[in-house]
């Protein structure tokens, strides 16, 4: 253990590095040295980790590489690391409070718990593609050395770099190389597939998530809120002994409008066919697991151009109304 935090100190995490990235770094350091079980993630649980946005197989890492603060934490995974490392200002305000803790807890306590925090994510995994910026890459290696995967870039919803302004590109590696292959960027990580092509789509979701970013959690905790309750007026939902319905034109058009989406976000079609199972009941009044943060974001650009409203913008508004109420969801 000492070994291991040893390594830690001498080769310290950079800003905003991804931290999946950042342990198959130091196992790759370290490889001569006796790494903690936790260390010793596999090959078939390291080619799934880009698939999602909190991968469950790194969340024991944590914890041993980075100890909580009795001070500044209520939970058992050290924030900083979260929002610094998984970019968590984008993904935990869709969350319900003190859910993530207990999620935290049950995986390093062996105990049973999903794969994943929010619903379809493994239907969502071709849009989550490990991503760089390339002058990101050049700029790193000349001023320290090496070229690490920022974790702002692994944002499924963001496509330009925010430095650059340039458009991101997807790693392409050789069959069953995964992360543990390729724990920093390299020549061998060049691009080989077309460039993305940046939609207006692209831009409002790219946009909508570098807000994100910015924002406290019982900010965004609170915008989530509201903006539920607007979409639950605006499209006129009801309730029958059924339980909440909408209209069968509202559902058609959403049907549509995600297959036109998923189609601009990943031309290949390479997604699964089972979009029905983002349903609007089920992304407004989320039941097992929380609506996936994409998925919600397509919901209000789908909301804009059905009824006209700007709803992204209300975000404003709505912190100043809700914010006030939020300041203890900190978990």
């Amino acid at each position: 253990m000492t070994a291991i935090k040893d390594l830690g100190n001498f080769f310290p995490i950079q800003p905003n590095e991804y931290f999946p990235a950042y342990i198959m770094r130091l196992r790759y350091l370290g490889k001569h040295l006796s790494l903690p079980n936790e260390m010793l993630i596999s090959d078939i649980k390291a080619s799934t980790i880009s698939d999602n946005i909190y991968p469950r197989s790194i969340i024991p890492c944590i914890k041993i590489l980075v100890p909580t603060s009795i001070e500044n934490n209520n939970g058992p995974i050290n924030r900083a690391v979260l929002i610094d490392h998984f970019s968590a200002n984008y993904w935990q305000g869709f969350i319900k409070p003190g859910e993530l803790n207990l999620y935290n807890t049950a995986i390093i306590n062996g105990h049973k718990a999903s794969n994943n925090l929010f619903e379809g994510e493994q239907l969502l995994k071709v849009f989550k593609p490990l991503k760089f910026c390339r002058m990101c890459a050049e700029d790193d290696r000349k001023s320290i050395g090496l070229s690490y995967w920022y974790s702002e870039h692994q944002i499924p919803t963001i496509y330009t770099c925010s430095k650059h302004s340039s458009a991101l590109e997807h790693a392409v590696w050789e069959h069953k190389k995964t992360l543990i292959d390729n724990p920093i960027i390299s020549s061998n990580n060049a691009c080989k597939l077309p460039r993305v092509v940046i939609t207006p789509l692209h831009v409002w979701l790219d946009k909508q998530s570098k807000y994100l970013l910015t924002q406290p959690l019982p900010n965004t905790r609170a915008w989530v809120a509201s903006v539920r309750e607007t979409l639950y007026e605006l499209f006129e939902a009801k309730y029958t002994s059924r339980g909440v319905v909408f209209s069968s034109r509202l559902i058609n058009q959403w049907g549509l409008f995600l297959r036109e989406s998923f189609n601009k976000l990943e031309p290949t079609k390479r997604y699964s066919a089972e979009l029905k199972k983002f349903k609007i009941q089920h992304i407004l009044f989320p039941k097992a697991k929380q609506t996936h943060p994409m998925i919600f974001l397509l919901l209000i650009k789908f909301a804009e151009e059905y009824t006209g409203e700007n709803i992204a913008s209300y975000r404003t508004e709505h912190f100043k109304k809700y914010s006030l109420n939020c300041d203890g969801l900190l978990s």
